[in-house]
């Protein structure tokens, strides 16, 4: 009789032990896929509101990580945009033109924000700056002549043209060739609709895709009325050239291009 009492008492134990750790088996496990639920959950959070930000659903997100991780990674500028890899890379005309009027219109809208920042610093600069010589003459002029007016590999060129204008031909293909030199080319042409913009876009890959080739130096085809109203320029001012250094633009001589 005490024999099966210690024989019962050691199942039982044994029992208790193996109900034990498959709870502890299962709490675990519970755990893990919680975590993994929540880590999913955080996820699809990040990944929805940055499709948001560029008006894009899930499908076309994930279409457009899926092409920039694969071939886009080697040929293309890092901070190329989903509209681009999207137009790029897209199935159908219709598919082509949407994204490429997206792309228009979100660069249209960033260079408004960008110009009108620009204004109100310069606002603040003439106020900090009133009663004061910030800038020696002097000092420019040899600064001018000197090396540090060269093109820096951070620089932006930009040319404002006009269609149907033989210099300004001249000039856009004169900066697009020494693109190597600078970050972004910059395009800013005056009444720029859908048609002339097809056009020029046409035109402005066939001159770079060489150089293209070889630098991956972008090239921006932007409207130039925000950008000539900024500077306080007029159309009659076209063609010319600008560089664009840490944000603000400056016109620069067609020699800096040779």
């Amino acid at each position: 009789m005490p024999s099966r009492v210690l024989r019962h008492s050691v199942w039982v134990a044994g029992a208790a032990l193996a109900l034990s750790g498959s709870v502890l088996a299962f709490k675990s496990t519970r755990t893990e896929s919680v975590t993994a639920t929540h880590i999913r959950a955080a996820t699809s959070e990040s990944v929805t509101a940055q499709s948001k930000d560029w008006s894009l659903d899930a499908v076309e997100w994930s279409r457009y990580q899926s092409l920039k991780q694969g071939v886009r990674s080697h040929l293309s500028h890092p901070g190329i945009t989903p509209f681009e890899v999207l137009g790029i890379h897209a199935r159908t005309q219709e598919e082509r033109r949407h994204y490429a009027r997206a792309f228009a219109q979100f660069m249209h809208e960033d260079t408004a924000r960008i110009l009108a920042f620009q204004r109100e610093y310069d606002r603040a600069i003439r106020e900090l700056s009133a009663d004061q010589q910030m800038i020696a003459a002097e000092q420019v002029r040899r600064r001018n002549d000197g090396p540090s007016s060269a093109l820096r590999r951070t620089d932006a060129l930009a040319v404002v043209v006009k269609q149907d204008c033989l210099p300004c031909d001249r000039l856009t293909s004169l900066a697009l060739k020494a693109s190597s030199a600078v970050a972004e080319v910059e395009v800013f042409a005056l009444n720029l609709d859908g048609e002339s913009s097809d056009r020029l876009r046409k035109s402005l890959d066939d001159v770079h895709a060489d150089s293209r080739a070889r630098t991956g130096t972008p090239v921006r085809l932007l409207p130039a009325e925000p950008l000539l109203r900024s500077l306080n320029l007029t159309p009659e001012h076209v063609p010319m050239l600008l560089r664009r250094r840490s944000g603000n633009y400056e016109r620069v001589p067609i020699s800096v291009l040779h």
